[in-house]
């Protein structure tokens, strides 16, 4: 998924959650130091390389840290966000 590109954020936070518990400590550790994630406002040009951060790097995609200008995950629009839901918890969790 990340090699090709062609995803949204939930789409591969449901695959995970979907198999999380079939991976390993060395694989979830190696999900946490991967930059697979976007941040939200960045990268608007379908043309030009999407750029990839760390889960940790960015923050919940909620109106408070937008507010602050803080760099914020690009979950998208659908499913909505939720830190309580199984999605939100793996995603804090990376």
């Amino acid at each position: 998924m990340v090699k090709t590109g062609d995803w949204t954020i939930p789409d591969l936070i449901g695959y995970l959650v979907s198999v999380k518990d079939d991976l390993s400590a060395a694989e979830v550790s190696r999900l946490t130091v991967t930059n697979a994630f976007m941040k939200e406002g960045e990268n608007e040009d379908p043309n030009k390389k999407k750029t990839r951060y760390r889960a940790s790097d960015l923050y919940e995609p909620v109106d408070i840290f937008r507010q602050l200008k803080l760099p914020v995950l690009d979950w998208g629009e659908k499913p909505k966000w939720k830190s309580t839901s199984e999605e939100g918890g793996l995603t804090i969790d990376l």
